[in-house]
């Protein structure tokens, strides 16, 4: 059976994510796999690999056998977990294209110049 070792979980806080994530490559597992195991669907442990839904207090000890830490582990991932909205996602996405536009057209501005001016 693989655990996450307890340098891994205690070396700094892990969130819910990182936690399962570190088990599910440790075992080979997917998301598929990992559903069928905590009865739940796929996009359930999506969500909770994506941080856009954290895992309720039903769940923890299930994932505690399952990355082989403790329930107080779990609890604090829990409580280290940032949930991601994807409205600001969306935002964000939104900001970096603009950020991105803006660099090229600067960029396309300095190539224009002539040898002297750069």
């Amino acid at each position: 059976m693989c655990h996450v070792s307890r340098d891994d979980a205690h070396s700094a806080v892990m969130d819910i994510p990182l936690l399962l994530g570190t088990a599910m490559s440790r075992k080979g597992m997917n998301q598929d796999a990992l559903a069928r195991e905590f009865g739940m669907t796929q996009g359930g442990v999506q969500k909770w690999l994506a941080a856009e839904r954290r895992p309720g207090p039903e769940h923890w000890d299930m994932i505690a056998a399952y990355c082989g830490v403790d329930r107080e582990t779990v609890d604090g991932a829990w409580s280290a977990t940032k949930l991601v909205r994807p409205a600001t996602l969306r935002v964000r996405l939104e900001e970096c294209q603009e950020e991105n536009v803006r660099l090229r057209l600067e960029i396309e501005a300095l190539k224009a110049r002539s040898p002297g001016e750069r």
